[in-house]
């Protein structure tokens, strides 16, 4: 019975996996509280929309998705920061305001920019996608045993 739930160990990408949920859930304990205390419970969302447009002009212009992720969210939580502090407006509204407007931005700028890659596939994970992303790590850690 125990080798049935040992057996998936046998790959690299698997002890990745839970060596990044288990320091996920030991960060986010503690990170949790706080954002939450602050208002910010909609941060990890807002930051995940917002950046969008970020992106769709970055692909529009030859760049790659992973490389404009970081950045796009660095420039959007800068932002957001500028936004708090310089209005009256608390943080849950500015990061509403943020999220659905950049978000908004985003698919404009992606149907007038005519970008080649479906971002919305990107953006909602169709299980294709993440399916053949799965079958491309799995192949990768196969190969490097």
């Amino acid at each position: 019975m125990i080798d049935i739930l040992l057996e998936p160990f046998k790959y690299d990408f698997m002890i990745r996996s839970l060596i990044t949920a288990i320091a996920s859930g030991a960060m986010l304990s503690i990170l949790g509280p706080f954002a939450i205390n602050r208002n910010m419970g909609f941060m990890a969302d807002a930051m995940a929309h917002a950046t969008l447009p970020i992106i769709a002009v970055g692909v529009f212009l030859g760049f790659s998705i992973s490389e404009l992720g970081v950045p796009a969210a660095i420039l959007i939580a800068i932002f957001l920061g500028l936004i708090i502090k310089n209005t009256n407006v608390g943080e849950d509204t500015a990061i509403g305001i943020i999220f659905s407007s950049f978000f908004a931005l985003g698919f404009v700028l992606i149907s007038l920019l005519n970008v080649t890659v479906n971002l919305e596939d990107l953006l909602f994970l169709q299980r294709l996608q993440f399916l053949q992303l799965l079958h491309l790590q799995l192949n990768e850690d196969l190969t490097s045993i």
